[in-house]
């Protein structure tokens, strides 16, 4: 009786498994679950985070229009935007097939005849769709286009259309001070011709090997001449450094690629899923910065026609009950066409870093669906600013659903840190700029984060010749739900990705009038400097911990050689201490009269041993990424700091890295990321990322040109280094 009783159980337990699979993978569509990971990839300033939470399932189909539902972030489920309301101008009636008005208000280059493609009969689910518990990533190599290639994403009636439009800002633009230097320090206004000479051979061979063996593709690999297509195959590299060649004066190159972008066809993609953001700051950013660029000219009118086929299916990533995006979106028909929420554990920096992109698009075309999809996140953002564990800033990840539980309004997700590596707080001062000043929102949240920037954020390493620089640090804050009480952990850690903070807090003090923030900006930019002189190959690596000055960052520091090898020894006292009689019986070793415990290292030679197996610069107590991936954000604070103080020292610091850059890293076809800055001779990676010729080679071009060539006073960067007109 009892065996059969237990193989009753069983069968029953199996059959409860199998009920409970079916019915997940019906609710679940096409939605995304895994763990959290961690992974430095490229593209600007933020860390990657694979969604640790399955998005929500899919929703009904409903006509009610957006603005009649809830709008919130981070669980906030009852609020709802008043701001976006106050700035709404106009009051269309809810339609299915439409989500913002038509009529152009701004001065720009009319709207471009609609792209909305008729309704077609839904192509099937192929097995290339069937992927329920697949989770976004920024990179998803793809050799080949799959059989499902032939699927063509198009528009449809939205599920959840907005029955009003933010409309741009209209109005005389606000003054704005100068943001470049005009003072007479310095000799400031003359090109440096030969290290510009240096930093163009670079790119141009950059480019010649790109266009010899990957021409089309989105990455050359520098050493072997492969080829790479993490970003949807369109051709990242091409489009992402359209701006650079016209920069650089390399009109032949620039015109063939000019070209080649009316082939792309942003419709299909080897891809299942659309990476919202990298896509956004690679593509849709490239190519309007090149048609600005480029003079908006006839000829080149295909760079917009093709922003717009893009910026058509990014915005249909918006069609969800809160207006927040589907930040890794499922683009096929058979999934697109149905209703669905944004996701639970979205990165902040790729729901907060679409701003100006979107902006300049609805300028050019006149449209101002875009503006609206982007202003309604800056509006929530504005709203959950001050609600969050860290008034002022955001959490690195956030729930975009609008489905979380009111109980955790009160802050963050648990185990959610702060860090100034997000590109969203370099967005909000640049978007002020676009903008002409016309949206005040911008300028008070910027400096609401600021202040608990240098309040919490913000510290001075100890460096052994004294240098008065600053690092951004870590903030991560848990809660005790015993009493509610907030937990903080402060990490010294710095981060090559975090370098763009400096031109931030720079320009942000020009714009504000914020004279301490442009000297923040200038000694978070020596951080970085520091960083880069500090190692064996002159290069920073990707992150690091440093020794921290016991006082406030804006307090005298010295070098303190005692408790530097504290930190690097912390556990001293009971590692040195040697086990007693007892031990070692009870260890059953004393029992043996040629046995005799090894001494352990002293103090000193544990810690020489230590710097010299890990190969720490002073200063540095850990070493977490040793990799150089040809990253910008330093280089772009350097150039920032040139251009805003004029002093030549930021000059010579930005020629220092790029030998150093450029004598470990070019390869035959390019230049290759390396394994590890602090060696003598470190290994290449086959790899080069568009940013390698798309920002940091254009960053250190600009840096050694003629300063009034390509003013900040007429041009706009974003954080990706692609150029916006001002409005005039």
């Amino acid at each position: 009786m009892a065996g059969r009783r237990r193989v009753r159980l069983a069968a029953a337990v199996v059959v409860f498994i199998v009920i409970v699979i079916i019915y997940t993978r019906q609710g679940q569509g096409e939605h995304y679950g895994g763990h959290l990971t961690d992974t430095l990839v490229g593209g600007g300033s933020v860390l990657r985070e694979k969604p640790e939470v399955q998005q929500p399932a899919a929703l009904p189909k409903s006509s009610v229009p957006v603005d009649a539902r809830p709008t919130a972030l981070a669980g906030d489920a009852g609020a709802q935007s008043t701001t976006a309301q106050d700035r709404v101008t106009s009051d269309e009636e809810s339609r299915p097939e439409a989500t913002s008005s038509s009529t152009p208000t701004s001065s720009f280059a009319a709207a471009p005849e609609s792209t909305s493609a008729p309704v077609h009969q839904l192509p099937p689910i192929t097995h290339d769709d069937e992927l329920p518990y697949e989770y976004g990533e920024g990179r998803v190599e793809v050799s080949k286009i799959s059989q499902s290639s032939a699927v063509h994403w198009t528009s449809f009636p939205e599920n959840f259309p907005v029955s009003s439009t933010i409309q741009l800002p209209t109005g005389t633009p606000a003054s704005i001070p100068s943001v470049q230097y005009t003072g007479t320090e310095h000799d400031f206004g003359h090109a440096d011709e030969d290290r510009l000479a240096a930093v163009k051979a670079a790119a141009q061979h950059a480019w010649q090997g790109y266009r010899e063996v990957a021409f089309g593709a989105d990455e050359v690999k520098p050493i072997s001449g492969g080829i790479n297509n993490p970003f949807n195959g369109w051709g990242a590299t091409l489009v992402d450094s359209l701006d650079t060649l016209w920069i650089m004066g390399l009109t032949s190159a620039f015109d063939e690629a000019v070209e080649a972008v009316a082939d792309i066809d942003f419709t299909t993609s080897p891809r299942s899923d659309i990476p919202l953001f990298e896509v956004t700051i690679r593509y849709l950013g490239g190519l309007i910065a090149a048609y600005d660029l480029s003079g908006q000219q006839s000829q080149h009118r295909v760079l917009l026609d093709k922003a717009v086929e893009l910026g058509e299916i990014l915005y249909a990533a918006f069609d969800t009950p809160n207006r927040m995006p589907m930040t890794y979106y499922r683009w096929k028909p058979a999934f697109a066409s149905q209703p669905h929420r944004a996701g639970s554990r979205v990165v902040m920096a790729e729901l907060g870093s679409l701003s100006m992109e979107f902006t300049r698009l609805a300028m050019l075309t006149g449209e101002p669906k875009y503006y609206d999809a982007i202003a309604r996140i800056t509006d929530e953002l504005e709203q959950f600013q001050n609600n969050t564990r860290l008034p002022g800033m955001w959490p690195t990840s956030l729930d975009a659903s609008g489905c979380a539980k009111p109980a955790q309004m009160a802050g963050s997700p648990v185990g959610s840190g702060a860090g100034l590596r997000d590109s969203t707080y370099e967005y909000l001062p640049k978007e002020y700029l676009l903008l002409g000043g016309l949206v005040d929102q911008y300028r008070t949240m910027y400096e609401d984060s600021m202040e608990a920037v240098k309040e919490e954020l913000l510290f001075k390493p100890m460096t052994i010749d004294e240098r008065d620089v600053l690092i951004s640090g870590e903030l991560k804050i848990s809660i005790n739900y015993t009493d509610g009480e907030l937990i903080k952990m402060f990490q010294s850690n710095g981060e090559h990705l975090t370098c763009f903070a400096g031109g931030m807090f720079a320009l942000g003090g020009v714009i504000f009038d914020r004279p301490e923030d442009v000297e923040i900006g200038r000694k978070l930019t020596d951080g970085c400097i520091w960083a880069y002189n500090s190692t064996t190959t002159g290069i920073m690596p990707e992150g690091f911990t440093a020794a921290m000055c016991p006082g406030r960052w804006d307090e005298p520091c010295e070098w303190n050689q005692t408790e530097y090898w504290h930190l690097l020894d912390p556990y001293e006292a009971t590692r040195t201490r040697m086990p007693t009689q007892s031990a070692r019986a009870a260890a059953g070793r004393l029992s043996s009269p040629m046995y005799t415990p090894k001494a352990p290292l002293s103090h000193a030679e544990y810690v020489e041993k230590k710097i010299e197996d890990e190969r720490l610069p002073p200063g540095m107590t850990k070493i977490g990424g040793r990799k150089y991936i040809l990253r910008p954000e330093a280089i772009e604070s350097v150039f920032y700091l040139y251009r805003i103080t004029g002093d030549p020292y930021f000059r010579d610091m930005g020629w220092k890295m790029f030998t150093s850059i450029d004598q470990h890293t070019r390869a035959l076809y390019g230049a290759s990321a390396i394994d590890d800055v602090t060696k003598a001779a470190p290994e290449q990676i086959d790899s080069m990322e568009s940013f390698w010729t798309a920002e940091t080679l254009k960053y250190f071009y600009l840096l050694f040109d003629e300063p009034n060539r390509w003013s900040l006073d007429e041009w706009v960067l974003n954080t990706e280094a692609h150029f916006f007109r001002r409005p005039s």
